[in-house]
């Protein structure tokens, strides 16, 4: 049986597609288990200017609105990534940051735009930054 030359590569293409689509399905469960560990990156800081009464929580979120995804280029709050946000009568700030993948490249730089945001912010005395992998941005 003689299989003509346009068949041949059909069938090389269906093979092709197949195994990628198997790879894609099959990747981000291998990645989950693998040796990687999705710890949350915890960044701590003073506020350089303290004093006077605790910013409202309005501030803070414009504050945080102007924070941009280096990779992205849109803000945080309008990518969802802020899953909360605390703020105490001290002036204490912590804030918890999701990600949209797992495995960003961008969770330091991110986390300290977020740090040396709040901490230039009048009133606040400390800021807590939890950047956790784990949690995943739902749109």
């Amino acid at each position: 049986m003689k299989i003509n030359a346009n068949r041949w590569w059909r069938l090389v293409a269906v093979v092709l597609l197949v195994t990628a689509g198997s790879l894609l399905v099959i990747l981000p469960h291998w990645l989950r288990f693998g040796r990687k560990s999705l710890t949350p990156l915890v960044l701590d800081g003073r506020g350089r200017l303290p004093g006077g009464p605790a910013p409202d929580t309005m501030l803070l979120l414009y504050r945080l609105s102007l924070v941009s995804d280096p990779e992205l280029g849109s803000d945080i709050l309008r990518l969802g990534l802020v899953e909360s946000l605390n703020l105490d009568s001290l002036g204490n700030v912590r804030v918890v940051l999701g990600l949209t993948t797992p495995y960003c490249p961008f969770v330091e730089p991110l986390g300290r735009a977020v740090l040396e945001t709040l901490v230039n912010t009048p009133g606040v005395n400390g800021v807590t930054v939890r950047v956790d992998p784990q949690i995943r941005v739902r749109r």
